[in-house]
């Protein structure tokens, strides 16, 4: 199964049956959490946008939860693809890697390429 977290999901890769996706760190968590054993790829977006008072949304709360999973249980064995280009996004991908998940940091036109070639 293909999970992708992202603010603008539609746009970037398009609906496609089967895969699910999320717009914001608790609903992606939501899902991670419910299909761990299911979960071949996880695709994240850093940056989520905005909440209802207008403060930034990330995508910390996911990576956080996985980061203490992975000590807890062991890591999931999935890949996860962190799409961004915020410099943040190298410290998760970083956090991620030494806690035993497969995670790169990639281009988000590769990641949208990777994609859809794992959807064909």
């Amino acid at each position: 199964m293909i999970i992708v977290i992202d603010d603008d999901f539609d746009r970037r890769f398009g609906e496609i049956p089967g895969v699910m996706h999320a717009t914001t760190p608790e609903d992606g968590l939501a899902l991670v959490r419910s299909h761990w054993g299911e979960i071949t790829h996880l695709f994240l977006d850093h940056d989520l946008g905005y909440d209802d008072k207008f403060l930034p949304l990330d995508i910390r709360p996911v990576v956080s939860w996985l980061e203490e999973r992975a000590v807890t249980e062991g890591p999931g064995k999935f890949t996860i693809w962190v799409h961004s280009m915020n410099p943040k996004a190298t410290v998760l991908s970083t956090g991620l890697n030494n806690r035993g998940y497969t995670c790169h940091r990639v281009a988000l036109t590769f990641a949208q390429k990777l994609y859809h070639k794992l959807v064909e």
